[in-house]
C-alpha cells in the first residue's frame, strides 16, 4: 500500500490534515509526505489502472497495456507484479494456438 498516496487522496495536503485533525506532523515526515505529492500523477495513474484492469480482462496484450499506461514493457511488466497480474496468461495461448497448428500440420503428413 502506498501511504502517501492513500494520505494525499484522504487529505489535500499537510495543512488540511493538521487543520482537520489538529495534529502537527514532525518536520521530517511532512517533508515526505511533501514530496510524494509531487510525483503523483493522476492522470498516469489512472491511464496504469485501467490497462492493468483491461489486460486482468484479456482485452489487452501485454504489450498494448504498457502502450496504454504511457510506460515502458519492462516497467508495465513490474505493475503486473504488484497487482499479482501473471505474465503467463498470453503465453498459455499461445502455447495453446502453437500446439495446435502442429496438431494440423502433423495431420498432414
Amino acid at each position: 500500500m502506498n501511504i502517501g498516496a492513500l494520505f494525499h487522496t484522504m487529505y489535500k495536503s499537510i495543512a488540511d490534515f493538521e487543520r482537520q485533525t489538529r495534529v502537527q506532523f514532525p518536520e521530517d515526515i511532512a517533508a515526505m509526505l511533501t514530496a510524494q505529492a509531487e510525483h503523483i500523477n493522476p492522470e498516469k495513474e489512472t491511464r496504469l489502472a485501467l490497462a492493468l484492469e483491461s489486460y486482468k480482462n484479456g482485452e489487452v496484450t501485454m504489450g498494448l497495456g504498457a502502450r496504454l499506461a504511457g510506460v515502458p514493457y519492462s516497467e508495465f511488466l513490474l505493475h503486473m507484479a504488484e497487482h499479482k497480474l501473471s505474465p503467463y496468461t498470453e503465453l498459455d495461448e499461445q502455447l495453446a494456438s502453437e500446439f495446435a497448428n502442429a496438431v494440423r500440420a502433423s495431420d498432414r503428413q
